[in-house]
């Protein structure tokens, strides 16, 4: 539950930093509407944390059950929201960007909010990416970091990969990347 409470949070926070900034200058209504219902989010995360004290301090099986359901009621509610909430921002959000930006300005949008993150919550990020993204995509991302960013981050990358991919996985990403010598 942290780890995904976690996600949600860098998400919600580094795109109100960079991209909602953004959009800001050009849809004001739309940021306000995004902003608002991230702190929809920080209140829903705030209160499973606060039922997981709940749980933990609970002085009989009965207190711990029923905190036990209200986390799992609650999650799914965060869940609900969420998923809800960037399904909103790949449709509205991207609309904007890509209507009153040029691809260069996005990615370099892009760029700066990357450089701007420390290196654990990179790292954190890219695990999940690596889980969730299927081969393709993968391979699509990592052919893009070793063409644009300094060599070190690819290889940061590849290690990171390596290490979370089951071996099938790995070897099919690597057979991927080579088609056409792309991995050095």
């Amino acid at each position: 539950m942290e780890s995904v409470l976690k996600a949600f949070h860098l998400h919600a926070e580094h795109e109100e930093g960079y991209l909602l900034a953004a959009v800001g200058k050009v849809n004001p209504i739309l940021v306000n509407e995004l902003e608002c219902e991230h702190e929809k989010g920080a209140f829903l995360s705030h209160r499973m944390r606060s039922l997981v004290l709940v749980y933990l301090h609970a002085t009989s099986t009965s207190a711990r059950c029923e905190a036990g359901d209200a986390i799992c009621k609650s999650f799914n509610e965060f869940i609900a929201f969420s998923l809800y909430h960037m399904n909103k921002e790949e449709e509205k959000l991207n609309d904007s960007l890509w209507l009153n930006y040029k691809d260069e300005e996005i990615i370099a949008i892009q760029k700066v909010l990357v450089e701007s993150l420390p290196s654990e919550d990179l790292e954190f990020a890219h695990t999940w990416m690596l889980k969730g993204n299927s081969n393709t995509e993968i391979i699509l991302w990592l052919r893009a970091v070793k063409n644009n960013a300094p060599d070190f981050v690819f290889k940061g990358l590849m290690n990171l990969a390596e290490s979370v991919l089951s071996e099938e996985r790995w070897t099919k990403v690597q057979e991927g990347l080579t088609e056409g010598a792309m991995v050095a």
